[in-house]
């Protein structure tokens, strides 16, 4: 569907055996891998596809990645609470 609303210009995507032949078709490049992302736009196909793309999409809402790639965070463990949002999680 990406590749037909023209948003797969120069990206690589990712997808399962079934689908990969029509997807080679619309003439993207398939990726042996199971998650793949550039800039705003990610695949992943499998069985763990929706999995890898709502922890792709809350992270970039977390500001955990952005345009240009991820952003790494060092948390401290606050004790009962989990992991702390407050100093040195957020950039």
């Amino acid at each position: 569907m990406l590749a037909k609303l023209g948003l797969l210009e120069d990206i690589p995507a990712c997808t399962d055996l079934t689908t990969a032949p029509w997807v080679r078709d619309a003439g993207v490049t398939v990726l042996e891998q199971p998650f793949f992302a550039r800039s705003t736009i990610a695949t992943a196909g499998g069985c763990l596809a929706a999995h890898y793309l709502a922890a792709w999409v809350i992270a970039r809402l977390d500001g955990l990645f952005t345009k240009s790639g991820p952003r790494l965070h060092r948390c401290r463990r606050v004790p009962r609470l989990g992991w702390s949002s407050a100093e040195g999680c957020k950039p």
